[in-house]
């Protein structure tokens, strides 16, 4: 099952039956030109997309991406495009909707690893939101003022760091 990062970078859904690059160029342009017509694009949990209308209309597809040839062009397509762009994960049972635009807008793709991970913590290990939150950043270096507080903020954050790793966090 693909990741909701993953549908940022649509080399991850290129099939073996990719092999026609006009094939691969029209699927492109016809994405492109669709994309006009929607107000946003939604793939599911099970990354088939769908599409409403500007006008209201929906339109449901057969084709998950990733799977159906060209569907990766497709992919590019709606990231390129000015529609609203949404992806739909099942999270632990819970389906969870993220929007692709604001992710490409602020950068936030690695943060959605980051809570993925806090929360595989939290659930493995029955860690506090904070202290797992702390332990992600400080395993992947985030060096931000929220990290510096929340190292600063009480001795438990102490206990999930080796004086180097609190030092380096300081610096």
């Amino acid at each position: 099952m693909f990741t909701v990062t993953d549908f940022l970078d649509p080399t991850n859904f290129h099939t073996d039956f990719d092999i026609h690059s006009a094939s691969k160029d029209e699927k492109y342009r016809r994405g492109l030109a669709d994309c006009t017509e929607f107000s946003e694009v939604c793939i599911g949990i099970n990354d088939v997309w769908s599409a409403t209308g500007k006008n209201g209309a929906l339109v449901r597809s057969y084709e998950r991406i990733g799977y159906h040839p060209y569907t990766a062009d497709l992919l590019l397509a709606f990231l390129d495009s000015d529609c609203a762009f949404f992806v739909y994960r099942d999270e632990n049972g819970h389906i969870v909707k993220y929007d692709i635009r604001a992710m490409q807008a602020e950068g936030t793709a690695l943060m959605i690893s980051f809570t993925l991970l806090r929360d595989t913590m939290m659930n493995q290990h029955g860690w506090s939101r904070r202290m797992a939150t702390l332990a992600v950043r400080v395993y992947k270096g985030i060096k931000t003022a929220e990290t510096l507080a929340m190292c600063a903020h009480g001795d438990y954050s102490r206990s999930l760091l080796t004086e180097a790793e609190y030092q380096t966090i300081l610096k």
